[in-house]
């Protein structure tokens, strides 16, 4: 499954048994990362990536978008809670509507955090992935209340 492959591709198994992931890592899908990489992969290189793939040409039809391009969360947080309201998840916009929202989420904008777990958790409805998305939208829900993980302060 795809987003189990994109997830590994920068992990690398310890003596342990465990998973040491390179937070570091660039994907090759930026506006997917917000329902295939878990929270712990989405470094300062990823971010970086999918600002570019936002701001270089992509475009929401919404009178908020001038504000997500400006780097407003509020912007993007508006502009995703009407995206998720459509049926027919995931589609391009909801991709790019929830790709600006993790960007907030990241640096720990608790309503962007919120808003990215309530987007995973709609995914994952009927779907063979649903534990790994609700176990995502765990995460980021828990990390609404504790602000952004150390690695990206």
């Amino acid at each position: 499954m795809r987003p189990h492959r994109a997830n590994d591709a920068a992990c690398d198994r310890r003596r342990n048994g465990h998973k040491h992931c390179d937070a570091g890592a660039t994907v090759d899908r930026p506006l997917e990362a917000w329902r295939t990489l878990d929270r712990e992969r989405i470094g300062p290189d990823v971010v970086a990536t999918i600002r570019r793939a936002l701001f270089d040409s992509v475009a929401i039809h919404d009178g908020r978008w001038p504000g997500v391009r400006r780097g407003d969360a509020a912007s993007a947080v508006g502009v995703a809670v009407r995206v998720l309201r459509r049926p027919g998840l995931p589609s391009p916009v909801c991709d790019i509507a929830m790709s600006a929202v993790l960007v907030h989420a990241v640096t720990g904008d608790p309503a962007a955090a919120l808003v990215l777990a309530h987007g995973l958790q709609r995914l994952a409805r009927g779907r063979r992935d649903a534990a790994r998305l609700n176990g995502r939208a765990r995460l980021w829900a828990a990390g609404a209340s504790r602000g952004p993980p150390d690695s990206r302060a």
